[in-house]
């Protein structure tokens, strides 16, 4: 499933929250779905499980900290959420790279299109551009 189709999927209870205009919370959200995946397959290894554990924190913490810093009423403290969110996915980032590459790849797999790649560049996130995306 690609990200088009798994956005036509999401209930409207979700898609009806302010927060889903933020295109950086939809992308973390898809990203959470898709990890889920690759989590399945890691615990199935003893030698994976820990890994598994910290991929599938790391990747619900990008959209939790992005839906906890959208509801902060100052500038200052939603900024701090956003931070933490993207210090979760780099973390994501890293655990896929130590795994060598045996799990899913968004891009070469066509998950998501290059104009949605930007969202998870560190460029937009420094730019505080982030809500916007």
């Amino acid at each position: 499933m690609n990200y088009r189709d798994w956005e036509a999927g999401v209930p409207e209870s979700i898609k009806g929250d302010s927060l889903w205009k933020m295109k950086a919370y939809r992308l973390a959200l898809f990203l959470g779905d898709v990890g889920w995946r690759d989590v399945t397959r890691l615990i199935r290894d003893k030698r994976t499980v820990a890994l598994s554990d910290q991929l599938y924190r790391a990747l619900g913490s990008v959209s939790a900290n992005l839906a906890e810093g959208y509801s902060r009423g100052t500038g200052k403290d939603r900024a701090r959420f956003y931070e933490y969110s993207l210090g979760s996915a780099r973390e994501s980032r890293d655990w896929y790279y130590f795994d060598n590459g045996t799990l899913t790849s968004l891009f070469a797999e066509g998950l998501l299109t290059e104009a949605e790649q930007p969202c998870f560049s560190p460029k937009v996130a420094r730019s505080g551009d982030l809500a916007q995306r």
